[in-house]
């Protein structure tokens, strides 16, 4: 079976008190891991500001990129 390579950005609310995106990072690792998929590179890109934001208090967003094989 061939692997295949994906490129996944997600998209983190910085407004809760959830965790910072060096605390999720490691628990989005291990999800895709479960999914049998195999995390090769993450990147953190962070803070940007939406072009259309869909609500009022939700303007921007920290961005991270996944590369998975």
């Amino acid at each position: 079976m061939t692997s295949r390579n994906y490129s996944a950005t997600i998209v983190i609310d910085p407004r809760g008190t959830d965790g910072s995106s060096s605390e999720m990072i490691p628990k989005l690792t291990e999800i895709i891991a479960q999914s049998e998929g195999e995390v090769l590179k993450v990147q953190e890109l962070g803070q940007h500001d939406f072009a259309y934001p869909t609500k009022k208090e939700f303007t921007r967003g920290t961005y991270l990129q996944f590369d998975i094989s």
